[in-house]
C-alpha cells in the first residue's frame, strides 16, 4: 500500500530501532496500530543494508529515515560515504522524509536535499547535543546554520533543569518568529515535558518508542496520546 507523503503537524513519530526487515515492518503495523503518524526508521540498527529498501517499501506507516552516527547518540561506526549512500538509497525506496545532521556539511546535505525534493521526499538538518543545553545564542546559531540548508529543522538537547527547557520553548518562538519550521524538544528526565508541550509552541512533531526508550527521557505512544490530551493537543491536528 503506497503511503502517502502528507505535510507534518503536531504529528507521532515512533521510533523503529529493530535489527531486520521482518521485525522493523512488523513495528511499523504495530506503531499505526497504537495510533502513530509517521516512522523512523533507525537504518543504524539494521544488521544488513539492503533491509532498507524492503523496510520502507513495506512500512504500514511513511517513513523517516535516519542514520546515526554514535556521536550523535546513534550506532553507525563506518564510514561516512557509506552512511550517505544509506539514506540516499532510503529515498530512493520512498522515504517521505530524510535526517540529515547538520555536521555532515553543507555541501553534502544540499546534494541530499536536491536528490530528496526530485523524489517528493523531504529534509531534515538535525542538531543534537547529549551532554547539556547550550546557551541561547548557541540554539541560535544551530537554527540558523541549518535553516540556510533549507527543510525542517531538528534540534534536541539535553536537559539538566527547568531552565534548559524554558530555552528550548524560546527557540521555537524565535523560529516561528523568523518562518523556520523547528522540531525541537529537551531529552532526559528533565525534558520529558517538552516532548509535547513543543507542540504548542510550534514543534510539527514528537519522536516516541514503542516500548523502551530509543533515546533518552523518550515516552510511549501511549504515554505521549496520554499528555497530549492533558495539554489539549491533538494528534495529527
Amino acid at each position: 500500500m503506497k503511503k502517502m507523503k502528507r505535510p507534518i503537524n503536531m504529528a507521532i513519530v515512533a521510533c523503529i530501532n529493530k535489527r531486520s526487515v521482518d521485525a522493523c515492518v512488523a513495528a511499523t503495523r504495530t506503531a499505526r496500530q497504537q495510533g502513530a503518524d509517521f516512522a523512523e526508521v533507525r537504518i543504524d540498527f539494521l544488521d544488513y543494508e539492503p533491509s532498507i529498501s524492503g523496510i520502507i517499501r513495506q512500512s504500514a506507516l511513511p517513513v523517516f529515515a535516519t542514520c546515526r552516527k554514535e556521536r550523535d547518540g546513534g550506532q553507525y561506526r563506518g564510514l561516512e560515504r557509506k552512511r550517505l549512500e544509506m539514506l540516499e538509497l532510503a529515498i530512493v525506496a520512498g522515504a517521505a522524509y530524510v535526517d540529515v545532521e547538520l555536521d555532515t556539511g553543507a555541501e553534502a546535505i544540499q546534494r541530499m536535499r536536491r536528490m530528496a525534493e526530485r523524489k517528493g521526499c523531504r529534509t531534515i538538518v538535525s542538531k543534537h547535543s547529549f551532554e547539556s543545553t547550550p546557551s541561547m545564542s548557541v540554539l541560535v546559531k544551530w537554527l540558523e546554520e541549518a535553516a540556510e540548508l533549507g527543510g525542517i529543522v531538528k534540534i534536541a538537547t539535553m536537559a539538566k533543569s527547568a531552565d534548559d527547557c524554558i530555552d528550548v520553548l524560546r527557540l521555537l518562538k524565535i523560529a516561528e518568529s523568523r518562518r523556520v519550521t523547528l522540531a525541537a524538544f529537551a531529552m532526559g528526565q528533565h525534558g520529558k515535558m517538552t516532548r509535547v508541550a513543543s507542540l504548542l509552541f510550534g514543534s510539527p512533531f514528537t519522536y516516541c518508542s514503542l516500548s523502551g526508550e530509543v533515546a533518552p527521557g523518550q515516552m510511549t505512544i501511549e504515554e505521549t496520546k496520554l499528555a497530549m490530551g492533558l495539554f489539549g493537543v491533538a494528534p495529527g491536528s
